[in-house]
This record gives C-alpha cells, sequence and structure tokens, in this order.
C-alpha cells in the first residue's frame, strides 16, 4: 500500500438490518427465563429456535421439557 496515495473515509451500510449477531445472547435470555420457573433445557436445544415468538418457542420446546406444561406456565402466570 503506497502511504503517499490520499485515503478516503469508507462508511460500511448493512441494508439487511442485522448489524450483530445476538441469537446467542437471546437463547442465553430465554435460558435462564426457562430456568426461573424451574424449566432446564440446554441451551443447545434453544439457540435454534431463536427468531420465533415466545409462545411458539414454548410450544416447540414442550416436548423436550420432559414434563407437563400447564397454561399458566406457557403464559408465565406462575
Amino acid at each position: 500500500m503506497n502511504q503517499d496515495s490520499d485515503h478516503t473515509p469508507a462508511f460500511l451500510f448493512d441494508l439487511d438490518g442485522t448489524l450483530i449477531d445476538s441469537v446467542y445472547q437471546h437463547a442465553l435470555a430465554s435460558h435462564g427465563a426457562l430456568e426461573e420457573v424451574r424449566l432446564s433445557l440446554g441451551i443447545w436445544r434453544i439457540h435454534g429456535r431463536i427468531g420465533v415468538s415466545g409462545r411458539l418457542l414454548v410450544r416447540a420446546l414442550r416436548g423436550e421439557i420432559g414434563q407437563r406444561l400447564t397454561p399458566e406456565l406457557a403464559e408465565n402466570r406462575v
């Protein structure tokens, strides 16, 4: 690179709206919320489902929880 050349500042604009990948942080937050109501799931089970609504996430994970999921628990009213 020639140090005598003029450099024009550049700006990178991300058109699709994704500036950072926060899926792992969302998986950790969901894992923590489930742990608070005593539902233990591996983070890897949650990770692939990030991006769906909370209600759909609970429905998708229902079969993996290994215990009955009441409507109150699904709505986090416990």
